[in-house]
């Protein structure tokens, strides 16, 4: 068997891997909320935003459609909608050590691998300052491609000239990020934010708790 390839490169996921979305959804929540006169507690209008926003799972206008006809938000529902693809990622909440793990993994190759819309996804990058911490950003709504078709990983790897078996993704989603990274050719970490789903077989090579822990790892298969 061949000894597996020297890593040259680094793919992150960013929502719930560097970008703590549910923390930045909960702060544009608790904007609403301070800008209507509601008859609901802050925790609970939070709680109900979270609920449903299904850790960016609901189609965003179907969520904010509910939420101004639910509640009496001052807004109609495209205002609300408006409101939250314009300013929720004016200042995106990152995991405490995103920026620092970036930093010290140089000076491989980095690079950002996300789902969503380009005005959501490129205003998080923009806002949070990763795009000046990475060489490139393969943001889905850009190019038609979306994780887990390999499609989108083989890509970023021609962007950052780098074959896939010399890469690792790094991300939070056993099926988008784990199963899609591995479908690529890569090596695969997991980072822990929430249970492995049951009955799905645990086909990374590192699952770790923090991105922090991802360090020494891929120092490790870059020099091993």
């Amino acid at each position: 068997m061949n000894a597996p390839s020297k890593i040259e490169a680094v793919l992150f996921d960013l929502d719930e891997t560097l970008h703590a979305r549910e923390r930045s959804v909960a702060r544009f929540a608790r904007r609403l909320h301070g800008e209507a006169s509601l008859d609901v507690s802050e925790a609970d209008f939070v709680a109900t935003v979270l609920d449903r926003d299904q850790r960016g799972r609901r189609p965003t206008e179907g969520l904010y459609t509910w939420l101004a006809t639910r509640f009496d938000l001052g807004k109609t529902a495209d205002e609300v909608v408006h409101a939250y693809r314009t300013t929720a990622w004016d200042c995106p909440v990152l995991f405490p050590d995103a920026r620092e793990t970036l930093r010290r993994l140089r000076p491989l190759k980095l690079a950002l691998v996300t789902n969503g819309s380009e005005l959501s996804q490129a205003a998080k990058v923009a806002n949070s300052g990763l795009d000046r911490l990475t060489d490139y950003v393969a943001i889905s709504g850009v190019l038609g491609l979306s994780k887990p078709d390999p499609a989108i990983f083989h890509a970023t790897c021609a962007q950052l000239d780098v074959d896939p078996s010399r890469c690792v993704m790094v991300g939070d989603s056993p099926e988008h990020d784990v199963a899609g990274g591995r479908g690529a050719g890569m090596r695969t970490i997991w980072i822990a934010r929430a249970p492995w789903p049951d009955g799905r077989p645990r086909d990374y090579d590192a699952a770790v708790s923090c991105v922090a822990d991802v360090v020494p790892l891929v120092r490790r298969w870059a020099t091993n």
